[in-house]
């Protein structure tokens, strides 16, 4: 068996506060998005140190960079979606094609070669989103998949025999966390915030002004019409893997409505986890790395 490659950390250029934890020969990259008032590193801790640690048990991270994206807790969902969408093009799918290093010659004659790092796209792309993170996540895909369908490429796609040529958003597989895209429960929010102790004193306030919270309002109208367009397009092109989502929730979620999309699958819940303790994997919860790297079975197995 060929031997596990560790990650090594990457900061990257933009956003402020997003990185990435590389490998030399991977051929997939999982993209994480984090939830309301979360972090790109304490909402999936301990995924960074266990891709490594659980090579046995999910043998696939050996081949995905990891993608930690960062955005900030406040505006609507659009501009956040569409912002994801600036990451994944200028950021993540370019990062995929970085070229090989040049061979450094000493004075003395020695030369010192870094490996050769791959110059072709990632195969497969995974979306990895908690709660709010989710829904920023499906909104990005509609944003792309829509443009694609007014130009007509979505339907050339879907009558071609090769999959491969399409955006690779288009292909990318879903998987969530606990995530909001159903609404909050009425209070659910406001019980997180009062447990900052920074947002104690302000967070009713504070919360209520903010146009990214009152968005995620069960029945608001964006996410109402976040679902129609997704189901929608799934029942024009029922074969578009971005379409449909995975989620999982834990049996002690306080914050968000249990729930998909008619046409998306939950699993059942997950026994004493919480909404921010689901996608935390742990030595003995790991859950959480078998849940992401399970969604490329069926594509990735064999990359």
């Amino acid at each position: 068996m060929e031997a596990a490659r560790d990650h090594v950390p990457v900061k990257l250029s933009s956003p402020e506060a997003a990185y990435a934890i590389v490998t030399d020969q991977a051929e997939i990259a999982v993209v994480f998005v984090h939830g309301f008032l979360g972090n790109p590193r304490s909402t999936w801790i301990d995924f960074q140190h266990l891709v490594d640690r659980q090579q046995d048990r999910s043998p696939l991270w050996s081949k995905c960079d990891l993608f930690f994206y960062s955005y900030p807790s406040h505006d609507q969902i659009k501009p956040l979606a569409e912002d994801l969408l600036t990451f994944l093009r200028n950021v993540v799918l370019v990062f995929g094609l970085r070229a090989a290093p040049r061979v450094f010659e000493y004075p003395s004659g020695f030369t010192l070669a870094p490996k050769v790092e791959r110059k072709e796209p990632y195969k497969h792309l995974v979306f990895v989103g908690n709660s709010t993170g989710a829904v920023i996540i499906r909104q990005a895909v509609v944003e792309e998949l829509r443009s694609l369908d007014e130009s007509g490429q979505l339907a050339l796609w879907n009558a071609a025999k090769d999959k491969s040529s399409s955006s690779p958003i288009v292909r990318a597989l879903l998987r969530f966390f606990a995530p909001a895209h159903r609404g909050v429960l009425g209070a659910g929010w406001l019980g997180v915030a009062l447990s900052l102790p920074v947002l104690r004193l302000f967070s009713t306030v504070w919360l209520h002004s903010n146009p990214l919270f009152r968005s995620l309002s069960s029945g608001n109208p964006v996410l109402e019409d976040l679902k129609a367009t997704t189901e929608r397009l799934h029942e024009k092109y029922p074969n578009i893997p971005a379409l449909t989502a995975r989620s999982v929730f834990g049996s002690q979620e306080a914050v968000v409505i249990i729930g998909g999309y008619q046409h998306d699958t939950v699993d059942p819940t997950v026994p004493e986890q919480s909404h921010t303790s689901v996608c935390k994997p742990t030595h003995a919860y790991t859950k959480p790395l078998e849940f992401v790297t399970n969604a490329l079975f069926g594509t990735a197995a064999g990359v």
